[in-house]
């Protein structure tokens, strides 16, 4: 009789369907965490490159929007220079339009005296200790936001929340190279903030403009000076960049990107510092979306080499299994005609010999 309790458990295709599902669980747990990681890695390279490239666009796309402000100044100032006051004024006054966001355009001649403006405000009032007018002698400035002081009566007497420019000023040359004076243009900072917001929301990340010591000069948030991130006001202030994920004061992560120029053409320089912002989360649906497609893959992938070792299995172990089972017969002293079968070499080398030993024993009784 064959010893049948001295055999082993495991079959030939017990171990091909083992081996093929180990070979799953470790390629699957090695592979998933090497996708992991290496997905992690590339949304977040891809993210941070994302919010610097928005981030630089915003800011060129809101300066864009002074550039042709600054192009009709640079001529005015060019007339004033060839003495033409009249053909200077009618400029002016058609730069300025309806008002909605140029608020005021002036020249003051050396002594700080302004000699014409758009409407006539505050022609003959002395501006010589402003911002703009003392640097605008020194060259083309562009001056960060600041509250209105002259013209803060003249037009907008009764407003609960002063007005606020942005300033650029050009110094007027004579033909002889002689300092004339100063042509200076009165941005209303609202209109501006509005147009920040405006690009913000179309690019669809938060904007903060700090000035060079960090402090917030425009925000598209509305947040406080606290709520600013401290590396990347620090980052802001060295005048560097920076592109990483970074956890805010507020307790959640952005991928951050600070631009340290902040400039266009030849529009002078605010001075600006330039931070864009995207939730971490924002994109989050998206990456699971992806998690999810790789896992059905992955599953699809197990069916199809499980499927595939059925195959190799019915095809090509079970013969072997049954001839091995038929040799134990034949061992014990069953009389049967075993399988034939060419499934492969050895399996049909094994099938004739069983055949032949068969055969013998068959002889030897008759003889």
């Amino acid at each position: 009789m064959e010893p049948r309790a001295d055999l082993p458990s495991l079959t030939l295709s017990r171990s091909l369907y083992g081996f093929v599902f180990v070979a799953l669980i470790l390629a699957g747990l090695a592979g998933g965490l090497s996708l992991t990681t290496r997905l992690r890695g590339v949304v977040d390279d891809t993210l941070d490159e994302m919010v610097r490239i928005r981030t630089s666009a915003a800011v060129e796309m809101l300066l864009r929007s002074l550039y042709s402000d600054w192009q009709d100044l640079d001529h005015a100032a060019q007339m004033l220079g060839r003495d033409n006051l009249s053909g200077a004024q009618a400029l002016i006054e058609g730069m300025r339009g309806s008002g909605d966001h140029i608020s005021w355009i002036g020249y003051a001649n050396a002594n700080g005296i302004v000699q014409l403006a758009s409407d006539g405000l505050l022609v003959g009032k002395d501006v010589s200790k402003r911002p703009w007018f003392r640097n605008g002698l020194k060259g083309r400035v562009a001056e960060d936001v600041h509250d209105a002081v002259l013209l803060a009566q003249a037009l907008a007497p009764d407003a609960e929340e002063p007005m606020r420019f942005i300033d650029l000023a050009i110094p007027i040359v004579s033909q002889s190279n002689g300092t004339l004076g100063v042509l200076g243009l009165h941005i209303d900072a609202a209109w501006f903030e509005q147009m920040l917001n405006e690009i913000s929301a179309s690019l669809a990340i938060d904007l903060f403009l700090l000035d060079p010591d960090g402090n917030i000069s425009f925000s598209t948030t509305g947040e406080t000076q606290e709520a600013i991130s401290p590396e990347l006001s620090r980052v802001a202030r060295a005048g560097s960049a920076l592109a990483a994920r970074v956890t805010w004061p507020d307790g959640a992560e952005y991928f951050s990107s600070v631009v340290p120029e902040v400039g266009y053409k030849s529009l002078p320089n605010f001075g600006w510092r330039a931070i864009g912002r995207l939730r971490s989360e924002t994109f989050r649906p998206q990456v699971n979306d992806l998690a999810w497609n790789i896992g059905t893959t992955l599953v699809i992938v197990t069916l199809v080499l499980f499927g595939a070792a059925s195959i190799y299995v019915y095809s090509f172990l079970r013969p072997l299994e049954r001839l091995a089972e038929e040799a134990g017969h034949v061992a014990s002293g069953k009389e049967l005609y075993p399988l034939e079968t060419r499934s492969t070499r050895e399996a049909a080398r094994l099938s004739t010999a069983l055949a032949l030993i068969q055969a013998r024993r068959v002889n030897e009784d008759d003889g």
